[in-house]
């Protein structure tokens, strides 16, 4: 009997983000709930909360799609495209980055039309269960074809409740992989296991039970870039996966699986490949980079001596490693912009969130960054067990003096699944998610201060807190220079910041009209050239 050719559909991403969200009919308490839900994320103009990058394309007067940072690559399609080309050559295949309320009908009826067998989702970036519904929901015309929910998101789902409980209220014709990477899993899928065994939804392969450095082997399934449709200039890409800190807010260390590395050989070839393919930039994806150290400086003495030092670079980097040799070489290997894991500018707090670092050493850091011109981005987090009114102005006045170009301040989220939840009892921790108290602080307080930083913060420039750096690659990805996004970022703060003192009953002093207005009178002028 023939097998029937699978063709399979992968989706990175679908993004169910309301781009709009109308105020002027909801009541003023409603509507002011939904402005304090999204105030970090979206902006409050014309009686209408936007997403910031909706409301730029809106008085530009272009296309509702010209600016959604989803059209970046994304790690997983690629990974994907790369694992099944090795794994199975005669598999049809198409891939969508992302779907999105403007592309949705289309993307949908392509995916109809090239009539798929399988269709694999992405969860990588889905925001819990509800998030995993409303996506189903947008392909329930394809019930009579076997739907794979993969990646860190379901993953989590998984392994913080009863695999039955999140399965059983999933459609029959939707599988879950229960593992952390997946690739053998995906290996099984292709051989025909779903067919073979329909009615087990949960797909684990026995060997991913255990993943150590012997069982699970990154240079076996790093991307093959010869293999994959090159459409954009930008690429991401990894040189190690997991993290090896145990930093106490983060769920990573518990459900990360461990670190594991990459031959340094093996990046060297595929960024070879990548010049070969005229890509322009890339991004690497490691939470840790540059540690350790020795082999971050491989990297860099590879990239130098095969001349792989015409990209734009962006990354991660854990700033209290770095050296001058180091920064230096970065700089000459294209390293434009740096993320940092500051998250604290109290040292008390620090050594709370176990960070293995001092305000200090990160000053030394940041310093030589910013002496070889590479734009820094810091990530801080308001609230953690031990925070007090003392300790955040500890970090306001560490970021006002710091030098670093952007942050993005975030309450403390906590998770039951990360290590401080082991020592709730120490600092009286209770609660979950966003709704926390401790001895020192509550979530209603913090959120409260999350103000008073915004307003007190004067030195860097408030970025995003959900795209943070990815936000300002994407500005060049689109073509635009650092200057245009400096302009954007003040004029979406100067906005926010008159939402903030409208629900506290203060007169804004300036006009929107004449705000936008200025705003608009610059932008020709921070047009950059294309992306180089």
């Amino acid at each position: 009997m023939k097998s029937v050719e699978k063709r399979i559909v992968f989706v990175s991403h679908f993004d169910i983000d309301e781009k709009q969200i109308d105020l002027l009919n909801k009541s003023k308490p409603a509507a002011k709930m939904f402005s304090d839900l999204h105030r970090w994320v979206k902006v409050e103009y014309g009686d209408k909360l936007w997403n910031e990058f909706c409301l730029l394309t809106h008085i530009m007067d272009k296309q509702p799609n010209h600016f959604n940072i989803w059209d970046m690559p994304l790690f997983s399609g690629i990974y994907i495209e790369s694992l099944i080309a090795n794994l199975s050559p005669e598999t049809r295949t198409l891939f969508i980055n992302n779907i999105n309320e403007t592309n949705r009908q289309a993307v949908i009826e392509k995916i109809d039309g090239f009539k798929p067998t399988h269709l694999f989702l992405s969860t990588t970036f889905y925001l819990g269960l509800g998030h995993v519904h409303k996506v189903l929901d947008e392909f329930s015309g394809f019930s009579h074809i076997p739907i794979v929910l993969g990646g860190n998101g379901i993953y989590k789902e998984l392994s913080a409740d009863l695999e039955h409980d999140v399965i059983s209220d999933l459609p029959k014709n939707v599988y879950c992989v229960n593992s952390r990477y997946g690739e053998r899993e995906i290996a099984d899928i292709l051989k025909g296991e779903i067919e073979k065994h329909p009615d087990n939804r949960i797909i684990k392969h026995q060997e991913s039970e255990d993943r150590n450095q012997t069982a699970y082997d990154p240079d076996r399934w790093s991307i093959n870039f010869n293999k994959v449709n090159m459409n954009h200039t930008l690429m991401p890409i990894r040189t190690s996966m997991g993290c090896m800190f145990n930093c106490a807010f983060c769920s990573y260390p518990v459900v990360g699986g461990g670190f594991y590395e990459k031959d340094i050989r093996i990046t060297l070839k595929q960024l070879k490949v990548l010049t070969q393919k005229q890509i322009k930039a890339v991004h690497f994806l490691d939470d840790t980079l540059n540690v350790p150290l020795k082999r971050f400086k491989l990297l860099l003495k590879g990239m130098l001596d095969n001349d792989l030092t015409n990209f734009d670079v962006h990354s991660f980097v854990r700033c209290q490693y770095l050296d001058e040799e180091t920064v230096r070489q970065m700089k000459q290997c294209g390293w434009s912009a740096c993320l940092l894991g500051i998250e604290s500018g109290s040292d008390v707090i620090l050594k709370n969130m176990n960070k293995n670092a001092t305000v200090e050493k990160f000053q030394v850091g940041i310093n030589l960054l910013k002496k070889y011109d590479i734009v820094t981005f810091a990530a801080i987090i308001v609230g953690f067990p031990g925070e007090t009114e003392a300790t955040v102005q500890e970090t306001i006045d560490f970021l006002n003096q710091s030098g670093v170009d952007f942050c993005y301040v975030q309450p403390f989220y906590y998770l039951h699944n990360s290590p401080i939840h082991q020592q709730r009892a120490k600092y009286g921790l209770s609660g979950k998610g966003l709704q926390w108290e401790h001895n020192t602080m509550n979530s209603g307080e913090c959120m409260k201060m999350l103000n008073e930083v915004f307003f007190q913060v004067t030195g860097p420039i408030y970025a995003n807190e959900e795209w943070a750096m990815w936000e300002y690659i994407y500005f060049k990805f689109k073509g635009y220079d650092l200057e245009f996004y400096k302009k954007f970022r003040r004029f979406i703060n100067t906005l926010r910041a008159n939402d903030i003192k409208k629900y506290h009953g203060i007169e804004a002093t300036y006009s929107k009209m004449l705000l936008e207005a200025d705003f608009l009178q610059n932008v020709n002028s921070a047009i950059s050239a294309p992306l180089r």
